[in-house]
C-alpha cells in the first residue's frame, strides 16, 4: 500500500511533537495536581452564588494542601 501525503505529514508531525517534549518540565509538574474551576465572578450570573463557590473552593484547596496534599505527595493548584 503506497504511503499517502496525508499519512506522511501526520507521522512527521507526531515525530516532531515527540522529539520536542520537555521532559524536565513534565517531571517538575508531577508534584502538583491541576484542578479546573470555572465561576462567573462578573456579569449577570455572578450573583447566583459563583463568588461564594469560588471562595469555598479555594478554602477547600487550602485545607487539603495544609494536610500534605493528595496522598501526602501532590499539591492541588487551581
Amino acid at each position: 500500500m503506497p504511503t499517502s501525503r496525508r499519512m506522511l505529514l501526520k507521522n512527521a508531525a507526531a515525530a516532531a511533537a515527540a522529539i520536542n517534549l520537555d521532559w524536565t518540565r513534565a517531571r517538575a509538574e508531577a508534584e502538583t495536581v491541576r484542578l479546573g474551576v470555572i465561576y462567573d465572578l462578573t456579569g449577570p450570573f455572578a450573583a447566583g452564588g459563583s463568588v461564594a463557590s469560588s471562595v469555598g473552593t479555594q478554602i477547600a484547596i487550602d485545607l487539603v494542601n495544609e494536610k500534605g496534599g493528595v496522598g501526602g505527595k501532590y499539591k492541588i493548584v487551581p
